[in-house]
């Protein structure tokens, strides 16, 4: 194998490699003989197919999987001769070459050498933190807004609300979908939906209806809708409000603070917090 390497600005390097056509064909016979051991072929026994029908089938595949075998081993070997240290992916070119061996350049670059620094001038500032209350605060209110339920309620949907809705868009005189609705669920004020929709929800009873304009982004799902401006029926299905489980024994012990006191749920809290610092 011959290497050669020529530097392009201060950190770009172009490997050119030669390596003998013989290791290619070499790699191709190996994955041929490995393929015959293994492949199960239509009127042949396991392991008795013909090596002439292994290399007809899969020939064209086998090499070009032993040419990228081959670049990658060789491309790794020049690397480890000219001593280099590639930072992230080179760019591999074949070249024209003669029928005795495979040729290709490797483009990347290196990274830069610093010299030697002295280490005891540096100043270091050693990063710290730690624990407040208002950090258990939020992580004790994150635990809660996970044990959450919903209950239905008879008034009019607002922020925070979940709502069941159903929705058809029409745009050029066409309804889409053709039939029935689109169903879904959102927490108002959530933006899980379009805004307009979610605006339009708030002050809404459930089986009241409403129309928005809405207009779908270019990359929207629904091919026939994206770019386009659509009037969107919206309808309000069901109304709930969230319930939040009240920081009691109960809900203590659910976390496996077997004595249910608050003191010791929050210590706890601080103890696990403090681990992920």
């Amino acid at each position: 194998m011959h290497v050669s390497v020529e530097s392009i600005g201060n950190l770009g390097r172009r490997l050119s490699v030669s390596v003998p056509a013989d290791r290619l064909e070499s790699a191709v016979g190996n994955r041929l003989r490995e393929l015959s051991r293994t492949v199960r072929m239509n009127g042949f026994r396991p392991g008795k197919v013909p090596a002439k029908v292994i290399e007809q089938r899969f020939g064209a595949q086998v090499r070009s999987d032993a040419y990228s075998d081959v670049v990658r081993d060789s491309f790794g070997e020049a690397l480890r001769q000219q001593n280099l240290q590639p930072v992230g992916q080179p760019e591999i070119n074949a070249e024209g070459g003669v029928a005795e061996e495979i040729r290709y350049t490797a483009t990347f670059e290196v990274a830069p050498e610093f010299g030697d620094i002295d280490v005891t001038t540096l100043a270091i500032q050693r990063a710290t933190a730690s624990v407040e209350d208002a950090d258990i605060d939020n992580m004790i209110e994150t635990l809660r807004q996970q044990r959450r339920s919903w209950n239905v309620v008879e008034r009019a949907a607002q922020d925070g609300d979940l709502v069941n809705v159903e929705n058809f868009a029409m745009v050029d005189g066409k309804r889409f979908p053709e039939v029935g609705v689109e169903r879904g669920v959102t927490v108002v004020g959530s933006k899980m939906l379009f805004p307009a929709i979610e605006q339009a929800l708030v002050g809404m009873l459930a089986g009241a209806e409403t129309t928005v304009e809405i207009a779908f982004p270019a990359d929207w799902r629904v091919a026939e809708l994206a770019g386009k401006t659509a009037q969107v029926s919206v309808k309000a299905v069901k109304v709930s409000e969230q319930f939040l489980p009240a920081i009691d024994e109960a809900f203590i012990k659910s976390f496996g603070v077997k004595s249910g006191k608050l003191e010791a749920f929050r210590s706890e809290v601080r103890s696990n917090l403090a681990r992920e610092l």
